[in-house]
């Protein structure tokens, strides 16, 4: 099916090179092409052309008729469209933007296009829907958007957004640092969060719908589809965010930090979802963790910043992100970067392995050579372990679909698994974080 939707995207990218006439009005022709069959049923309706304020109300077309709104602009005006139907679905089609310095177009889809007005006077937004993406029994609205916002301080005082109105959208505008990186959010006067519903950024407001952003240089503004990733965002560059509701808007500067893989700790004060950057030199073919995981997994997060180390680890400098969550309180919390310890091969139906964890919350890395398909029991024995609990698990192999795979812990020492032979299986066991001691794995294949 990917390869499928390959091949249509190049064929419509050719169609589009191959436009001629239709471009003047503001559409391709890969996507005349695509109304050809009611094209030829019915002519178009005739463009629709009215004059309109900031804040008025919206144009209805019919199906396929192209919409053009005049409009009073001062230079330096941002403006957008939005074309939906009744019912509230999002028609597709291409703006262009007319003013006294000639016409831009762009295509209006998942993705709206914004424009700066660049001279003062009478402008002009027009719209051509692609057929193929409005619904034919179902009316447009377009309606004409200016943005409005203001600028965010990076750690200063919080800046207020209003509610919506018709016709306009109000932006939380910020810089992107030269360096470092900001968390910005947004908050009822209650003080609980609120969602960022969009992102503007190098003339594109797109959807993102997540209750933070982080934005450093070389970051992307994306929305949760992953096929649709947003621009690089560039030191200086201006970017934009929309909430769902008013809101009280703070960026807030992320503290970095030093670490030494296997080091001392270090002591974070954390709380209202204030991020640490934590940079680390790693060495080639490890795996890390971070000690105690567990704080930053339950009251917040944890990750990598691209490019994230990989397994085995490339040797290089690298950054991990731990934030606590947006209503945790203020406290002080340590962490560190540690690595798992290497063990020998754990062998089905051969010798035990011992693991020993002298400082607390160790981790060890388990490698199952390549064996037969095949049930098998992982029990652990011997076992003097103090200050917290433990897990060992063997991991599910993962090809198109993950199966198999083992696990095990303090409170339940022996269970069944199933081994897909090749290639080795990898796994770890787990020392809570506090307890020490040792335990005895075994892998032993269960008759059918």
């Amino acid at each position: 099916m990917r390869r499928a939707g390959v091949v249509v995207v190049l064929f419509l990218s050719t169609a589009l090179l191959a436009s001629s006439g239709a471009a003047l009005a503001g559409v391709t022709a890969g996507d005349e092409a695509l109304a050809r069959p009611a094209a030829a049923a019915a002519p178009r309706p005739p463009v629709k052309q009215v004059l309109r304020a900031y804040g008025e109300g919206p144009l209805e077309l019919a199906y396929r008729q192209q919409g053009a709104i005049s409009f009073q602009a001062r230079r330096g005006d941002e403006v957008t469209l939005s074309a939906r139907t009744k019912q509230g679905d999002d028609c597709r089609g291409s703006v262009t933007l007319t003013d006294g310095r000639g016409s831009r177009t762009k295509k209006l889809t998942l993705v709206f296009p914004v424009f700066r007005v660049r001279s003062a006077g009478r402008a002009t937004i027009r719209f051509r829907p692609f057929s193929r993406w409005c619904a034919a029994d179902d009316p447009i609205r377009m309606q004409l958007v200016k943005l409005r916002g203001r600028n965010v301080p990076i750690d200063g005082k919080p800046v207020r957004l209003g509610q919506a109105e018709l016709g306009f959208q109000d932006v939380a505008w910020l810089r992107v640092p030269r360096t470092g990186r900001v968390k910005v959010t947004g908050r009822d006067p209650r003080g609980k969060g609120i969602q960022i519903s969009q992102a503007v950024a190098r003339g594109e407001m797109r959807s993102i719908w997540t209750g933070a952003v982080s934005v450093e240089h070389g970051a992307t503004v994306g929305t949760p589809d992953p096929l649709d990733v947003g621009p690089v965002l560039r030191r200086g560059a201006r970017v934009g965010f929309i909430f769902d509701s008013a809101a009280r808007v703070g960026a807030r500067s992320a503290l970095t930090h030093t670490v030494e893989l296997d080091g001392p700790p270090v002591t974070l004060t954390s709380g209202h979802g204030r991020e640490h950057v934590l940079t680390v030199q790693l060495p080639a073919g490890i795996r890390t963790y971070l000690d105690p995981e567990y704080q930053w997994s339950e009251r917040g997060t944890s990750y990598w910043l691209p490019p994230r180390p990989g397994y085995p680890t490339a040797a290089g400098t690298y950054r991990m992100v731990v934030a606590s969550a947006e209503d945790a309180p203020h406290q002080e919390r340590t962490v560190r970067i540690r690595s798992y310890l290497d063990a020998p091969d754990l062998v089905v139906d051969g010798p035990p392995v011992r693991y020993e964890s002298v400082e607390p919350g160790q981790r060890f890395s388990i490698r199952v050579p390549a064996s037969e398909d095949g049930p098998v029991r992982l029990a652990a024995s011997d076992v003097n372990v103090t200050g917290g609990g433990w897990s060992a698990q063997i991991h599910p192999s993962c090809g198109h679909d993950c199966a198999g795979g083992a696990r095990i812990t303090s409170w339940e020492p022996s269970g069944l698994g199933y081994l897909l032979g090749a290639p080795s299986a990898t796994g770890d066991v787990r020392f809570r974080p506090g307890a020490t001691g040792s335990l005895t794995l075994t892998l032993t294949s269960v008759p059918r």
